[in-house]
């Protein structure tokens, strides 16, 4: 093996489950209750940043004077009705257990909230293989900072050069350059011309993703 990879952190959204197009449907149907016109398909571009940015970026641009926390939380509420049942993306869940059985050590660095990743990784079954789990609000500064991959490093003992992050979104990557860290990107949300500071682009997880570590 090229690099010394003991650690993989994976994003959550469009990276473990399909939940990336809920989000972008759930903000737009609250930021429209302020009067803020943007459509799911105009949401996709804030994937990885944290919601709190994102809608006191957007109620600053279109004007609206309201509570922003009041209107994250309407969102985290709303969003837990639209997904009472969450589907992996496909080819994840083997991979994550060809990850635990190679005795890699795994982890979760995601904006959203801990309640929504508990909700996630138990409809899925998969709780169990996560070491560490880092939701948006441990730390300061979101994604493109490194902040949230470098606290799962820290939490996983492992050094930010030893460890591997799965993204889907550019934010995500920039964080995980940001830190230090390989990044394999999954086209999931965006196109590979979107994703290209990543260290390699996948379309799947497939029997070839394992070996992608390998030629890092």
């Amino acid at each position: 093996m090229k690099n010394n990879i003991k650690a993989v952190i994976f994003d959550m959204d469009g990276v473990i489950a399909n939940t990336q197009p809920i989000h972008n449907e759930t903000n737009a149907e609250i930021l429209q209750s302020y009067g803020i016109p943007l459509a799911p398909k105009d949401m996709s571009k804030f994937a990885g940043i944290p919601n709190k940015k994102t809608f006191a970026d957007l109620f600053k641009k279109y004007n609206v004077n309201a509570d922003v926390d009041k209107a994250v939380s309407k969102k985290w509420g709303l969003i837990k009705e639209k997904t009472k049942v969450i589907n992996a993306i496909p080819g994840v869940l083997d991979f994550i257990q060809e990850l635990d059985n190679n005795k890699f050590k795994i982890a979760i660095a995601s904006s959203s909230t801990a309640d929504f990743i508990d909700h996630v990784l138990l409809s899925l079954k998969i709780k169990e293989f996560f070491t560490v789990i880092v939701n948006g609000n441990e730390v300061k500064k979101g994604k493109p900072n490194p902040d949230i991959f470098l606290k799962a490093a820290e939490k996983l003992k492992v050094k930010p050069s030893n460890c591997l992050v799965f993204e889907d979104a550019p934010a995500g990557i920039q964080a995980a350059k940001n830190a230090g860290m390989k990044c394999i990107a999954i086209t999931t949300t965006y196109n590979k011309k979107e994703l290209k500071q990543a260290d390699k682009i996948i379309n799947a997880f497939n029997d070839k993703t394992f070996n992608l570590i390998r030629s890092l």
